[in-house]
């Protein structure tokens, strides 16, 4: 049934009593003439026939009204329960979905701890070939210093060379510290 029927029905009813209190009312007035007695035993008997009337019919309506509530009521309730069974679903497929995207992730963990290995081992080769190429220029000054052979014209040079060599050696020490970091 369409919940938005169920109140325009339970309207329906309530003008539908109100129009039975009319009636009720009207029949009483136009068959004992509209007179309003003085007399308490009539008031008794226009009471006995209102109540006797009026009260059965507004019954039947109101226990109609409950019904239709009822009827709202357990329409509302099928339509939460719905609700929850597809939020259920919707749970499941969001519990699926990053269960793949945590794996996903610890993949590509793995994958950037193995290439930052890589690349700590390349920093380690060039840190070698580094140190390789300060001792060979070590090695070249030191040579060149036993032949004794040292003109006044190279005396620069060579000590160009020894700071170079230094410098590279203190540059290849600072990539091993900051490797090991």
């Amino acid at each position: 049934m369409n919940s938005e029927l169920i109140p325009k029905i339970l309207s329906h009813l309530l003008k539908g009593a109100l129009v039975i209190l009319f009636i009720v009312l009207a029949t009483y007035f136009y068959t004992f003439h509209g007179e309003l007695s003085q007399k308490q035993e009539v008031w008794g008997q226009f009471g006995d026939f209102f109540g006797g009337t009026v009260n059965p019919i507004l019954s039947f309506l109101t226990l109609i009204a409950l019904v239709f509530t009822v009827a709202l009521q357990v329409r509302q309730l099928e339509i939460a329960h719905k609700e929850l069974e597809n939020s259920k679903e919707e749970l499941k497929t969001t519990r699926e979905e990053l269960r793949l995207q945590r794996k996903e992730m610890e993949a590509s963990t793995a994958k950037l701890a193995e290439q930052v290995e890589a690349q700590r081992g390349a920093n380690r080769a060039s840190i070698g070939q580094i140190k390789t190429a300060s001792m060979q220029a070590r090695i070249e000054i030191f040579k060149i210093k036993i032949e004794g052979q040292i003109p006044s014209q190279r005396v620069h040079m060579i000590e160009e060379m020894e700071s170079i060599a230094n410098e590279i050696n203190q540059f290849a020490e600072e990539l091993e510290e900051l490797d090991l970091a």
